[in-house]
């Protein structure tokens, strides 16, 4: 493992709402969420940014994009695992960020954009780095008044709770949980 780094050694830390507005429009645009929901969530928070010899980061990962030593995550891993994992979508994600980060490390993530979520259907900016990659593609035909989410019987608490039911139902049938 590497040099353990003290607060007294980075060369500078800046704090507030630094996160990119396209950052934040690509987020909600593929993660269905609507501005007011996203300002209700991010209420609050703070964005964090380290430099250290030159290097900057951001004070923030989520479990699929972390770096860190096997140990740890094998140590919380098998920590988490008295308790069963959960068959619902995401398991108990959440709860492995908030152990990882209980044991002292600060989960870190690159300050350029390396990773973006693309949700169901690719756009046209995501087309042209996967053409610039060599993967040809072509984007979807996006017609934001005809979206799921936009017509009625998806309003509807109790549809959505079912569909959501569903959803996870499969999911356990897919990767060999019960129901």
């Amino acid at each position: 493992m590497g040099k353990r780094i003290e607060a007294q050694d980075l060369n500078a830390v800046q704090r507030g709402q630094l996160i990119p507005r396209k950052w934040e429009e690509e987020y909600m645009d593929n993660s269905g969420r609507s501005e007011e929901r996203y300002q209700s969530e991010i209420a609050g928070l703070e964005d964090i940014v380290l430099t250290w010899q030159g290097v900057k980061a951001w004070v923030s990962a989520h479990h699929f994009q972390v770096m860190l030593p096997k140990k740890v995550l094998l140590e919380t891993l098998s920590e988490m695992l008295e308790g069963g994992w959960s068959n619902l979508m995401m398991g108990r994600m959440v709860e492995m960020d908030d152990r990882i980060d209980g044991k002292g490390y600060l989960r870190l993530t690159t300050y350029e954009q390396t990773m973006r979520l693309l949700g169901n259907a690719i756009d046209d900016e995501v087309a042209a780095i996967a053409a610039r990659d060599g993967v040809q593609t072509q984007a979807s035909v996006r017609d934001s008044q005809n979206a799921p989410e936009h017509k009625g019987i998806w309003r509807i608490n109790k549809v959505r709770a079912l569909a959501e039911r569903l959803t996870n139902y499969l999911y356990q049938k897919v990767h060999g949980g019960g129901a």
